[in-house]
């Protein structure tokens, strides 16, 4: 039986909640003009998508998956984010074809197989499916430093190319990962709560929120923009 945490289960409560407060805030603002509203927006964009793959980089127990099959690993992750995924989306493109009327069930069946999404909100399921897949595989094999520098490498390098040529879900696998092994190597620092450390922490992401105001800076799983991955990752680490 699998023992929860305390801390991270609140961590992950508080997470979804304020991805749905971004997402209401989405759309209260739609031209991003409020500014009020674009401060809290560009606060949480800074860090709440990597959080979850930190978190789960934190949780992944190296040693538990390496004694088992490449196989299993890939079967329980399945389980977990594949299954839900095509869960939805079915019902997504029953709804869209049936009462919006406004998509085939061939091309629902090609947005969902293809990771396009019938419901935008569905891109982090495989997602992180695709970063769980790299981190198994750096788990497995050794040269785990190279695994780390040529996954972060690889983000930058996407970054460079033009749209189109690499599938997004490539793209969003490589970032997950990298933040999956921040998650995994900071493990103990992260977990050491103390005043100080809390606030520098708070400190930093304010101010890399506002240098990605100020620099229109756009670092984003979603869109597959990366113009500054060490911001993104100092963010990321720091907000979590």
């Amino acid at each position: 039986m699998t023992k929860r945490i305390s801390y991270i289960d609140n961590t992950r409560a508080i997470l979804i909640a304020l991805v749905v407060l971004g997402h209401i805030l989405n759309y209260a603002n739609p031209r991003y003009d409020i500014i009020p509203y674009v401060l809290v927006q560009q606060f949480l964009d800074s860090f709440h998508m990597p959080a979850f793959f930190i978190l789960s980089g934190m949780l992944t127990d190296g040693d538990k998956w390496r004694g088992r099959s490449v196989g299993s690993y890939f079967l329980h992750k399945a389980k977990t984010l594949l299954v839900p995924y095509m869960f939805f989306e079915c019902i997504a493109i029953l709804y869209k074809h049936f009462v919006l009327r406004s998509v085939s069930i061939a091309e629902g069946l090609r947005l969902m197989l293809t990771f396009r999404c019938n419901i935008g909100a569905d891109w982090f399921l495989p997602a992180m499916f695709a970063a769980c897949a790299l981190y198994c595989l750096y788990i497995r094999f050794p040269k785990k430093l190279a695994w780390g520098i040529g996954g972060g490498l690889l983000c930058i390098a996407l970054r460079f190319m033009p749209a189109g040529h690499v599938p997004t879900l490539i793209f969003r696998g490589a970032l997950g990962f990298v933040f999956m092994l921040a998650g995994n190597l900071l493990n103990k620092p992260l977990t050491e709560f103390k005043t100080w450390k809390i606030c520098v922490a708070f400190a930093l992401t304010a101010a890399a929120a506002a240098m990605y105001l100020k620099l229109s800076i756009n670092n984003s799983f979603f869109s597959g923009k990366l113009d500054n991955p060490v911001l993104y990752l100092v963010s990321g680490i720091c907000g979590t």
